[in-house]
């Protein structure tokens, strides 16, 4: 799936220790030094740094070209604020370049200057994967920024989109006094535009150019249980259309979720075909299993034990949806999300069990919408199973069209079968499967599935000291926490349980410690 989650920071980390050569030649353009002279209202002493300047315009070719120039400004308030002075300009490397990047840093008192070429350098980044082509031009100024300092870049990337959709965030937890996107389209091409996390913004239109713009962002401070960042930040989410007859070489366009379904599963039928060897495996697998639920979840267990490795390549041609051939990634014994998700697919299908590609987004169940179409909303691929007659668990779904569906999670090595995770819990996710798929909220457990008993017997001795027996039963996501704390190695998991207990009641020791895992019941 693709990889958007934090590459800006990963980028940036990459270049922190560089070393900061002396700056060029004063060029810093008009728009930065006057974002720099702009008056700010006063900010309190939690607020390390003000975005003065968040602006990206957009402008789509007909060859399906699109040209993005960025300009931001941030004036930094304290030492803490001077992280965020860094630039990252994520690119696909077969269908992306960096075409210009330049930074320059204002300081409190004395002349602006440009950082010197010296200072940028171009990375590739990519979390848990062996190949990736995602590459990024970067430039940090952490060390040339003191409190009252200003940086600011202008960019220019060029790309080849794999869709006709884009996104913008207007703000990133910093107060923003200024944020600013506009889509320049050619004549006779149409747009639509749905605003997340805000009221409707209504675009300035000026020939084929449409802006939308806000200001006076306020900063985002975490709280104890508050959602998720990025499920409460402003954003655009724009679907363009090329004109009627219009011959480009731009991707699909998205205007219904069956839309999404049937483009995925172009890419993912193909590719979940068994051969003679999974064939021979499940065969192996399931000769004991005498039910359809039996055989499912020796598969399962099966195909969750099934390393996990990410190579992602031709990601500008949508090489990060397409999974690997089912007998390759069951040749090699190894593969991401979506290729162990198929592998799963591929077996139960030559058990006679069909299932689904699912794509969800992980880590944040309020995170999709459901009124934008696009598989760019998704970071995760799952597995929805045709439920056998008569089988129920708080991981089944009713859908209107393919029925009932157990969603199973084959890269969650901790959560078994019949359970969902619960960061997947209650959001919507596709169910991918041509024009009957569709978006789908995700089932969510019962409030008594995730439990904690807990049974003390102890008996106090006559000179104060305690002596007894601790017993704890769990289920759910509680005993999914214990199972992943136990995988670490039985020594570990004694110091986590010492831990906790010596929180509780200081100097005491534990004399005696056993674990039981009962995934099947989903007990431990």
């Amino acid at each position: 799936m693709k990889i958007y989650i934090a590459l800006l920071l990963a980028a940036s980390a990459l270049v922190a220790a560089a070393a900061t050569p002396a700056g060029t030649q004063d060029d810093t353009p008009d728009w930065l030094r006057s974002a720099a002279a702009a008056k700010l209202p006063a900010y309190d002493g939690k607020t390390p740094a003000v975005v003065l300047l968040r602006a990206s315009d957009v402008t789509v070719e007909e060859t399906g070209r699109i040209v993005t120039v960025e300009r931001f400004a941030v004036r930094v308030l304290s030492r803490a604020g001077a992280s965020s002075a860094h630039a990252a300009k994520v690119y696909l490397r077969d269908t992306g370049k960096v075409r210009d990047l330049r930074a320059w840093v204002i300081p409190p008192s004395g002349e602006p200057r440009r950082l010197a070429k010296e200072r940028y350098l171009d990375v590739g980044i990519g979390e848990d994967a062996l190949y990736e082509d995602i590459r990024a031009r970067v430039i940090d100024a952490e060390k040339d920024c003191d409190p009252g300092a200003v940086f600011g870049y202008e960019s220019v990337v060029e790309e080849k989109s794999i869709f006709t959709q884009l996104d913008w965030e207007f703000d990133d937890r910093l107060p923003t006094r200024v944020s600013r996107f506009s889509l320049t389209l050619p004549a006779g091409w149409s747009a639509r535009a749905v605003t997340m996390n805000h009221d409707p913004i209504k675009p300035v239109e000026t020939n084929n150019t449409q802006t939308w713009e806000l200001r006076d962002l306020p900063l985002f401070e975490d709280e104890p249980a508050s959602p998720a960042y990025e499920s409460v930040r402003p954003r655009l989410a724009l679907s363009f259309f090329p004109a009627t007859g219009a011959s480009t070489n731009l991707g699909p366009s998205f205007a219904r979720w069956e839309d999404v379904s049937r483009w995925l599963s172009e890419l993912h039928d193909p590719q979940s075909s068994p051969d003679d060897a999974i064939a021979a495996k499940v065969r192996s697998l399931t000769a004991g299993a005498t039910t359809p639920v039996e055989k499912i979840r020796v598969l399962a267990d099966y195909v969750k034990g099934i390393r996990y490795v990410s190579i992602q390549t031709g990601l500008g041609r949508g090489g990060g949806y397409k999974p690997h051939p089912a007998a390759l990634v069951f040749a090699k014994s190894y593969g991401d999300c979506k290729d162990k998700a198929n592998l799963l697919r591929a077996m139960l299908k030559a058990a006679g069990i069909e299932s689904f590609p699912v794509s969800i987004f992980s880590g944040d169940p309020l995170f999709v919408r459901e009124d934008w179409p696009t598989p760019q909303q998704f970071n995760h691929c799952i597995l929805a199973i045709r439920a056998p007659d008569g089988y129920d668990s708080d991981a089944v779904i009713d859908d209107r069209k393919l029925g009932r569906l157990i969603v199973f999670d084959p890269t969650d090595p901790y959560t078994p079968f019949g359970e969902l995770p619960v960061h997947e819990q209650n959001s919507f996710a596709l169910i991918v499967a041509g024009e009957n798929g569709g978006i789908q909220r995700m089932p969510s457990a019962r409030p008594d599935a995730n439990s904690t008993t807990r049974k003390i017997e102890a008996v106090v001795e006559a000179d104060g000291s305690l002596k007894g027996s601790l017993h704890e039963d769990l289920t759910g996501w509680t005993a999914v926490v214990q199972r992943a704390y136990r995988q670490r190695g039985e020594q570990e998991y004694r110091k986590r349980v010492e831990t906790r207990v010596t929180y509780g009641i200081r100097n005491a020791a534990i004399e005696n410690l056993k674990a039981a895992d009962s995934p099947g019941d989903g007990r431990f």
